[in-house]
């Protein structure tokens, strides 16, 4: 091997060609893996993102509704057309969804930059509310939207009788 590089023939066009060749071959795998690294990177960044975002959400209203009794419940305005879904407590508290916006007493609890237009509270039974949070990012085309559902029960009057 030393006397290769001990000559003063140089290095041919074929062999530098060659070399030239494997290089951009072994480039462009490097460069697609690192890409696809960090396309998938930002894509479960994104998801987990819409994750918290829609748990801040859920716990809020989960929060409100615990202790909440049926019959505390003083207003239902479910508006599929208007995309609203509100719940009143005690002439006082309300929460839900409006507009693409989780609501708690008229204050937005999502960041401006997350959509929840199609995002629901239904009511399948008296005292039972189902909460349905879907979530999209209008600028992000990559990352599926998330759909995070919870039922809870309220307490009943029938439930506190002997």
């Amino acid at each position: 091997m030393i006397p290769y590089f001990n000559n003063n023939r140089g290095v041919t066009l074929p062999e530098v060609l060659i070399t030239l060749v494997l290089l951009s071959i072994f480039s462009i795998a490097i460069y697609s893996f690192l890409f696809n690294g960090l396309h998938s990177y930002e894509k479960v960044k994104t998801e987990t993102a819409f994750r918290d975002e829609a748990d801040i959400v859920m716990t809020s209203f989960i929060n409100k509704l615990y202790p909440v009794k049926e019959a505390e419940i003083t207003k239902r305005e479910f508006k599929p057309a208007e995309k609203t879904y509100l719940l009143t407590i005690n002439n006082t508290t309300t929460i839900g969804f409006k507009d693409g916006k989780a609501l708690l007493n008229g204050q937005a609890l999502n960041d401006a930059n997350y959509d929840l237009t199609g995002s629901k509270i239904t009511e399948p039974s008296v005292g039972q509310f189902k909460i349905t949070i879907q979530i999209t990012k209008p600028d992000v085309d990559f990352a599926k939207p998330l759909t995070l559902e919870s039922q809870i029960g309220l307490i009943t009057e029938a439930a506190n009788a002997p």
